[in-house]
């Protein structure tokens, strides 16, 4: 029973993160500009509920080491989503600039907001990749 506790409260984290992001859209504010405070938000009630949600699917028996493991399935995804944006050619790097510090820091913080990026590919609630 343990192990659906933690996905019930990962997908009830999810389902209130999707709520932050709709209160926080430029289809509701009607700006073109979203709030980021609702935007982290989404990202980080997002992390938290896939995190504990994974630790409930993969049924860790011990907290830690099901913690960690819901933390590096998150950020594989996130790489694996910020490899796929780069194939696209998402952003204006290329990899002769891998020795830019700034090429790395624009892909790891869309590898850590993956979530967000899945949104604006969708186009969902007026997010948009050019914004």
């Amino acid at each position: 029973m343990r192990y659906m506790e933690r996905m019930l409260i990962g997908v009830g984290l999810i389902i209130l993160s999707f709520g932050l992001l709709y209160l926080g859209s430029p289809v509701r504010t009607g700006r073109l500009e979203a709030n980021p405070g609702f935007v982290y938000g989404f990202c980080l009630l997002f992390a938290l509920g896939f995190i504990i949600g994974s630790m409930g699917l993969l049924a860790a028996k011990d907290d830690y080491p099901g913690l960690l493991s819901g933390l590096v399935l998150y950020f594989i995804v996130g790489a694996l989503i910020a490899v796929l944006l780069y194939v696209r050619k998402e952003g204006d790097w290329t990899l002769d600039e891998a020795g830019d510090p700034g090429f790395w820091a624009f892909w790891l913080r869309r590898m850590a907001l993956w979530p967000l990026e899945l949104v604006r590919l969708g186009g969902l609630l007026g997010y948009r990749l050019d914004a």
